[in-house]
């Protein structure tokens, strides 16, 4: 999943905004002064001059702290969002991986079978002109085959489907192993699994940092209604070029102090929007919560499912070759006919098959899980 990592466009627009969000700059930063380059006098005065402003916010109460706090909600956000769609994209890649995986097996399987039915026929056509078998022997027996490669054909598209969709997702070529790794560990039990959840799903992380977003918008929104206090110092110099030593220079320091005795109904505005905003996102952090434990819950059980599933599969994996080869032994005793084995071999081809599908459903539940739980 690795080069799943880099090339996914959601990851990438993800990490694009977490880089926006942790390098925003332009403007000067609260509470921290800034000056003006210096500017010619102004064109009426016949002469030359220069002009410096300095400007500074002395005291902005709650302002800088509630933009602070906006400011880090919003990225420890962004994080726990990149987080969960990383593991979320995990999760598609074991997906595509085992499919791949299963398809490929199905196909090397009807290969050997599709190859068996060749000589199965080639032999009933012999027979049938020697004179010791029959036409309808033929007739089965290319039934048999057609069916065969009418298998092969769809396991072939399907193993292609997989393969460029796990390329896709990995953003290069895989190659298909034999076998699928041992699955990850998971919770213990469903309580567990439901308690992870509920204190490390990426999701519900980053809907608690949208609430403390919403709470630094509120003390935003109070903060309109107090007085602001700034100190200043400007300094100009002008020569004049009709009046030879003529000077007019001046300073200024001092301090500014701005309150809003009266916005109109616009400052309780903001408040009453800011109070909005956190209730929703409170409201939006109470629903994580719940879909979180329900999916954690939901998923161990898909675990569990998923696991008896495969034994039930690598059961019948086992009877269904049990079968195989005393049917193979009885064929070769002329106690049945070569198309009961056949028929034996296809079975055993869908039983390996659907053990195949049943293991890497396993794995696919188990990496769904600990993505729920927040589990790397």
């Amino acid at each position: 999943a690795g080069g799943a990592l880099e090339v996914a466009p959601l990851i990438g627009r993800l990490r694009q905004g977490l880089e926006t969000l942790e390098g925003d700059g332009g403007a000067p930063a609260p509470g921290l002064p800034w000056l003006l380059a210096p500017q010619a006098a102004a064109p009426l005065v016949a002469g030359l001059g220069w002009l410096l402003s300095g400007d500074t916010a002395a005291a902005v109460p709650g302002r800088i702290g509630a933009a602070m706090e906006q400011a880090k909600a919003g990225r420890d956000a962004a994080k726990e969002q990149l987080h969960e769609a990383a593991l979320m994209l995990r999760v598609q890649v074991v997906r595509s991986y085992t499919s791949a995986l299963a398809a490929a097996e199905l196909v090397a399987r009807y290969e050997k079978l599709v190859a068996a039915l060749d000589e199965v026929v080639r032999q009933a056509k012999l027979k049938y002109q020697s004179g010791d078998g029959t036409n309808t022997e033929v007739a089965q027996a290319d039934a048999r085959r057609a069916e065969a490669m009418a298998g092969l054909a769809s396991a072939q598209g399907q193993r292609l489907i997989a393969q460029s969709q796990l390329e896709s997702l990995a953003g290069k070529p895989v190659v298909v192993s034999s076998s699928i790794t041992e699955t990850p560990a998971i919770p213990p039990s469903a309580d567990d699994a439901a308690a992870r959840a509920l204190s490390q799903s990426p999701a519900v992380l980053a809907a608690d940092q949208m609430v403390a977003a919403a709470r630094g918008g509120v003390t935003a929104a109070r903060a309109e209604r107090l007085p602001t206090v700034g100190a200043f110092a400007e300094g100009a110099s002008v020569r004049d070029q009709f009046f030879p030593g003529y000077k007019a220079d001046s300073g200024t320091v001092g301090v500014r102090a701005h309150w809003t005795l009266f916005s109109g109904g616009r400052n309780a505005a903001k408040e009453d929007g800011a109070a909005a905003d956190l209730r929703a996102a409170e409201a939006d952090a109470a629903a994580a919560r719940m879909a979180a434990g329900q999916q954690a819950v939901a998923g161990f059980q898909s675990v569990l499912t998923a696991r008896a599933v495969l034994d039930a599969a690598t059961a019948r994996v086992t009877a269904t070759q049990q079968a195989l080869d005393d049917t193979r032994l009885e064929v070769k005793a002329g106690a049945k006919p070569q198309l009961a084995l056949l028929d034996a071999e296809r079975e055993a081809i869908e039983a390996e098959s659907a053990r195949v599908s049943a293991q890497g459903d396993v794995l696919v539940a188990t990496y769904q899980l600990r993505a729920i739980a927040g589990m790397d």
